[in-house]
């Protein structure tokens, strides 16, 4: 079963991360990171999601996370799905 789940995170599209709230440092994130944004994961482990997102992304993944604390708080877990822009290494979008 984990080389199953290895293989979908090494080879998806779109990235999926696990950030820290309290930090507001990425924890965990798949390869594909590498092809979206140009940085391996090990460049993502542990920096801050401000220096990773643009600042309406930032604004729109505070806001939900604000929204999910008091939630997860009464045991309520919700998996979200959103589309944000990253900042390419190369400084595009």
């Amino acid at each position: 079963m984990e080389k199953k789940h290895r293989f979908v995170s090494d080879n998806l599209i779109d990235a999926i991360w696990a950030l820290d709230v309290e930090t507001m440092k990425f924890e965990y994130v798949t390869e594909s990171i590498k092809k979206i944004s140009g940085c391996n994961v090990k460049e993502y482990l542990n920096s801050s999601i401000e220096n990773r997102l643009t600042p309406e992304s930032l604004q729109e993944i505070t806001a939900m996370i604000a929204e999910e604390i008091p939630r997860l708080e009464k045991g309520i877990k919700n998996v979200r799905t959103v589309e944000i822009e990253l900042i390419h290494k190369n400084g595009t979008l």
